[in-house]
């Protein structure tokens, strides 16, 4: 099983770089020299389209695997916990007056089989129902890249639909559990939200249905709080969220200014089961270009940030996920641990001279901001 899976990815990887620079020796050279000399699997040499580059450009890209204990080392266990727990880190920004989307209601789906909890759930779960908007949003507390995320829009006559399907209350309740068995039954609960739009003005060049964020990477070193990077995300069909998940989603990414707030060149994936990462000018749903788009009330979402970061002096580096709205920039999540990837896929560039020098444990490095 092993070796088909090896033999699956290297097929395709050469595949790929194949059609990027031509001739069969050449490409599965590039694709195996990537593995032993630079520890870059045939999955990622496609990602980053190393085909196409320059083999001085190699060292520059950086795997989640490797940044990861990085983050680790640099960010605290205490703060790296809150921002996990979508649920406690709701409850900080609410004590430190920071934007976020409302929870409707919280709930650990172990409690729905408990015998003897002396809670009324359904009737709790009701009311909540009850004086929420239309459109609600549910997710795991402890959840990652969308696992499980599902929304639910009310149709009336006291039902939800889902998915297609219609349920009351208690059937919601009854499929939340049955969605938790099978995404992650150790996972701490669910969390329901207000389902949010994007603001007028962006929302075709961003997601006509689904809600679009921009990851904004923070760094604080000894001159304060440091703006380093922004990449867009924006989801496309009928996804609920918009995770590029090494472009199997679907979705796009984007580069950022970070002096504008203009969306630069937007990247996706032609196929689902490989990336193979291609720029992409209009928006698949509508048709409306996408680079050139400035967002709006940038400097204020900016400004979110900092006092976001301030607020979590445990975090050395923070990758915080925000929603431009018709009210203003929101936290939608906030990551000690983000996905370096997406990051370079929508920069199209490696990291390591940007990241890896303002990571170093105890040798906090000012710096320029990336400039696009």
């Amino acid at each position: 099983m092993v070796l088909r899976r090896l033999a699956h990815d290297y097929y395709h990887a050469i595949a790929s770089a194949c059609g990027q620079k031509g001739g069969l020796l050449t490409a599965t050279w590039s694709v195996v020299i990537a593995r032993l000399c630079y520890d870059i699997g045939p999955r990622y040499h496609s990602l980053f389209q190393l085909g196409s580059r320059s083999r001085t450009q190699w060292p520059e890209y950086l795997i989640d695997d490797s940044l990861k204990p990085l983050l680790k080392n640099v960010n605290s266990e205490p703060a790296r916990a809150l921002v996990r727990d979508k649920l406690l880190f709701y409850r900080h920004c609410l004590e430190h007056q920071l934007t976020t989307i409302p929870v409707i209601y919280a709930f650990d789906p172990r409690d729905i089989d408990a015998a003897n909890t002396g809670k009324d759930l359904a009737g709790e779960f009701s009311n909540a129902l009850d004086n929420a908007g239309d459109n609600i949003f549910f997710k795991l507390i402890d959840g990652s890249w969308g696992e499980g995320a599902f929304s639910a829009s009310r149709i009336g006559n006291g039902l939800w639909q889902v998915e297609g399907s219609n349920f009351e209350p208690l059937e919601l309740l009854a499929f939340c559990k049955r969605r938790h068995e099978e995404t992650d039954p150790d996972s701490k609960g669910w969390i329901v939200q207000s389902r949010i739009d994007n603001h007028q003005d962006i929302k075709a060049a961003l997601s006509p249905v689904a809600l679009s964020t921009v990851r904004i990477v923070t760094i604080i070193d000894q001159n304060g709080i440091e703006i380093l990077l922004a990449v867009a995300r924006l989801p496309t069909g009928q996804n609920n969220t918009d995770n590029f998940a090494h472009g199997s989603s679907g979705n796009l990414v984007a580069a950022m200014d970070i002096d504008s707030g203009q969306i630069g060149q937007a990247w996706t994936s032609l196929s689902g089961r490989w990336p193979k990462i291609v720029p992409i000018d209009k928006h698949p749903d509508t048709g409306v270009s996408i680079s050139g788009h400035r967002l709006p009330d940038w400097e204020d979402a900016l400004d979110l940030v900092r006092c976001a970061h301030r607020s979590l002096p445990g975090l050395k580096a923070v990758g915080w996920d925000i929603a431009f709205t018709d009210n203003g920039p929101i936290i939608v999540e906030a990551n000690g641990q983000f996905d370096v990837d997406l990051l370079q896929v929508a920069l199209n560039q490696g990291l390591a001279s940007i990241l890896l020098p303002r990571l170093a444990p105890g040798t906090p490095t000012a710096g320029e901001p990336l400039q696009l």
